[in-house]
C-alpha cells in the first residue's frame, strides 16, 4: 500500500512536515520526501524581488509570524543589508509591524505583500512599514501571502541612486 501525503511549497518550512515524518516512521513506514518550492524565496522572485542584490541585501532571513499554538514569536532586529520574508503573519499583520517598529524597522522601509503566488490572480502590494496596515486596510487582503521587508523590494523599480539616497549611512557596501 502506497500513501501520499501532499503538501504546498517545503513542508520542513514552517509546515508540519518533520512531525508527519516522525509519526509515520513511529508506525512503521519510512517516508519519502520529495522537496518543494518554498513561497519564502519563489513568492519574492515571482515579484521580482530579490532576496540579495549588490549593494543593497547581502542576507536574507525567514521568520515565521505565527509560532506555536498560535503565539507571538521573537521578532528579529532590523539589518539594514537584510531581506526579512514573513510566512504565515499577515492575519496578524498590525500587531507584525508594531513589533517590527519597536525592533528597530525604520518606517520608511519598503515592504511588500505578495498575494497568491504563481497565480492567476497574484498581487503584490506595495508599501512602507509606516502605511502597510493602512494600504491592506484600503485594499484588502487575499490570502495567502508573505511579507517581504527590506530594500531589495524597491532594487529593480527603483534608479540605484535614488534607493542610495533613501537608505543614506545605513547602506550596505557593495
Amino acid at each position: 500500500m502506497r500513501v501520499v501525503r501532499l503538501k504546498q511549497g517545503d513542508p520542513f518550512i514552517f509546515g508540519r512536515g518533520g512531525e508527519e515524518f516522525l509519526f509515520f516512521r513511529r508506525l512503521g513506514f519510512e517516508p519519502t520526501i520529495v522537496p518543494g518550492l518554498s513561497s519564502s524565496i519563489s513568492g519574492p522572485l515571482l515579484a521580482n524581488i530579490p532576496l540579495t542584490h549588490r549593494g543593497i541585501a547581502s542576507q536574507f532571513l525567514v521568520c515565521t509570524g505565527t509560532g506555536s499554538q498560535d503565539s507571538i514569536p521573537e521578532m528579529p532586529t532590523y539589518v539594514a543589508h537584510r531581506t526579512t520574508v514573513f510566512l504565515m503573519a499577515l492575519h496578524r499583520l498590525e500587531a507584525l509591524i508594531q513589533d517590527m517598529v519597536k525592533a528597530g524597522y525604520p518606517e520608511q522601509l519598503p515592504v511588500t505583500i505578495v498575494e497568491r503566488a504563481s497565480a492567476k490572480d497574484q498581487r503584490c502590494i506595495k508599501a512602507t512599514i509606516g502605511n502597510i496596515v493602512r494600504v491592506v486596510k484600503e485594499v484588502g487582503y487575499r490570502p495567502p501571502g508573505i511579507l517581504v521587508a527590506g530594500w531589495a523590494c524597491e532594487a529593480l523599480a527603483q534608479d540605484p541612486d535614488q534607493l542610495q539616497g533613501l537608505l543614506g549611512s545605513g547602506m550596505p557596501e557593495s
